[in-house]
C-alpha cells in the first residue's frame, strides 16, 4: 500500500497517472465517465492505481480508509478536476 499511497498523495504524479488513464484507457473513459450515476472521482482514482501499480480496487479501498480526511479531500479534489478537464476535452471534441 505504501507505494499506491505515494502515488495517490504526490499531486503532480497522481495527476500523470489519471492522465494516463484518459489517453491509455479512453473506451473505459468513456463508459465509467459518462454514467453519472456512478462516483466518476473514485472510478478514475481506482483506475489509475490499476495502471500504476496494478492494485485491484479493494486494495484502493483499503488504502481511502487509511488516508487522513485532508489526503481524502485531496485526493477527491484532484481526481474531480481531471474528470471535469476530461468532460470539458469531449465537450471541445463534439463541437466539430
Amino acid at each position: 500500500m505504501k507505494p499506491l499511497r505515494a502515488i495517490i498523495t504526490d499531486g503532480a504524479r497522481f495527476d500523470e497517472v489519471m492522465r494516463r488513464v484518459i489517453t491509455e484507457w479512453p473506451i473505459s473513459c468513456e463508459n465509467s465517465e459518462t454514467d453519472r450515476t456512478k462516483n466518476r472521482a473514485a472510478w478514475l482514482w481506482h483506475a489509475a492505481a490499476c495502471l500504476e501499480i496494478g492494485a485491484p480496487e479493494s486494495v484502493t479501498r483499503s488504502l481511502w480508509q487509511l488516508l487522513t480526511e485532508h489526503e481524502r479531500i485531496k485526493a477527491d479534489r484532484e481526481a474531480w478536476n481531471m474528470v471535469y478537464r476530461w468532460e470539458a476535452a469531449r465537450q471541445q471534441l463534439s463541437l466539430f
